[in-house]
């Protein structure tokens, strides 16, 4: 609907809302797997991009392994905020944002910050496409 609100869903409808969690959990993975195969293109020619390819692809491989913390931080006040309607895209980023950042407490990593604002916004758009939102 827009930047705040979004429809509300009575009930929330909690098997597709899980299915699209557990497929963006688990998505960095295929793209670090890609990352990694550009890696062995690149990484002897040009090193500096070879290296910065090297380090994201492996950040988005193994960010399954730390960052279930924040899905399941970010996934009561997804369910919330889906519910009574709050679900646009400014209370996706602040909803990301806070997770990420207790998440990034938790881990004692820089990255979990803008990783959960960035899987927020992804996943409104997902649940925009599923849901009447």
């Amino acid at each position: 609907m827009g930047l705040l609100r979004s429809a509300p869903l009575h009930p929330v409808p909690l098997p597709p809302l899980l299915l699209a969690v557990a497929a963006l959990w688990a998505a960095p993975v295929f793209i670090g797997l890609f990352g990694l195969a550009m890696y062995m293109v690149i990484g002897r020619t040009w090193a500096d991009l070879g290296l910065g390819v090297w380090f994201t692809a492996n950040a988005l491989t193994f960010s399954p392994l730390f960052s279930w913390v924040g899905w399941l931080l970010a996934l009561p006040p997804v369910w919330a905020a889906l519910r009574l309607g709050w679900f646009g895209w400014l209370p996706a980023l602040a909803i990301g944002a806070a997770s990420g950042a207790i998440a990034g407490e938790m881990a004692q990593t820089e990255i979990a910050l803008p990783f959960g604002i960035v899987a927020l916004l992804v996943l409104r758009a997902v649940l925009g496409r599923v849901f009447p939102l």
